[in-house]
């Protein structure tokens, strides 16, 4: 039987993740992406680029959508959910110092659309680690850079 047969391997519920000890495999690209940067201090963009996991070319700005999100997610200043939402939408339009998923340090302005693709691929692999402190925030921001990488590509 091979790997590809032995679906464990591929199909996995959020929390099932396998250490390296347990498989060979990372089960995500997001896994990848946040193993690396956690052993070397790789920059995930440059992972992201070398995983080749980033998205096609924007075809449109983000930024109407990024405002519209915004706006509602402010109403709910107490929800760990739409913390992560907001400080995603507001990173995104260079209103943060800090990156929304990765915690690491933001240079200042505005993000281009491989720089929020490569925090989202992070941010993914941290909703598939089993310490993950705050699931909900994560959640939040997980969706939004989502959203803002959805609409700039037209996916």
């Amino acid at each position: 039987m091979s790997l590809l047969d032995q679906s464990e391997y591929f199909m996995h519920r959020p929390g099932d993740e396998f250490t390296a000890a347990d498989s060979p495999l990372l089960t995500w690209p997001g896994s990848v992406v946040l193993a690396i940067p956690r052993t070397t201090n790789a920059d995930p963009l440059e992972i992201s680029r070398a995983l080749q996991i980033l998205p096609p070319p924007p075809v449109r700005s983000p930024v109407p959508t990024i405002e519209s999100e915004l706006a509602k997610v402010r109403d709910y200043p107490n929800d760990e959910y739409c913390a992560g939402q907001t400080a995603a939408y507001e990173w995104a339009l260079g209103h943060r110092t800090v990156r929304p998923g990765s915690g690491l340090p933001w240079r200042s302005g505005v993000p281009s659309l491989d720089e929020i693709a490569a925090e989202w691929n992070l941010n993914t692999g941290y909703l598939y680690d089993p310490l993950l402190q705050n699931r909900p925030r994560a959640s939040g921001v997980d969706e939004a850079l989502a959203n803002i990488v959805f609409c700039a590509t037209d996916r």
